[in-house]
């Protein structure tokens, strides 16, 4: 199963990267993958909500390290088969960028 891997740069937006890299696999993913796969894409959707809560709950979700429960993070990267670190980079970002705004 192939790795998704990216570069050092700082990711403008994570549809652009991560979840284009998967969705182009696509035909190859289960059932069980895309619906993984949803639940990033919709959380990636609450880094930029209008409400802080939500903002927070969903930068919460993609830095925690628990591996706790099948709905975390990082169990979804390992089922996924990605590296985790690009994504979480991703959320410190996307968070900065809305304290600054």
């Amino acid at each position: 199963m192939q790795t998704f891997e990216f570069d050092d740069g700082e990711p403008e937006n994570l549809d652009q990267t991560f979840l284009s890299s998967v969705e182009r696999a696509r035909d190859f993913l289960s059932p069980e993958q895309l619906l993984l796969l949803a639940i990033v894409k919709q959380t990636e959707r609450d880094l930029f909500s209008h409400e802080e809560r939500v903002r927070e709950e969903a930068r919460n979700w993609f830095l925690a390290k628990d591996k706790s429960h099948i709905f975390r993070f990082s169990v979804i990267c390992e089922y996924l088969n990605v590296n985790p670190k690009y994504l979480r980079r991703y959320a410190r970002h996307s968070n900065a960028t809305q304290r600054a705004a």
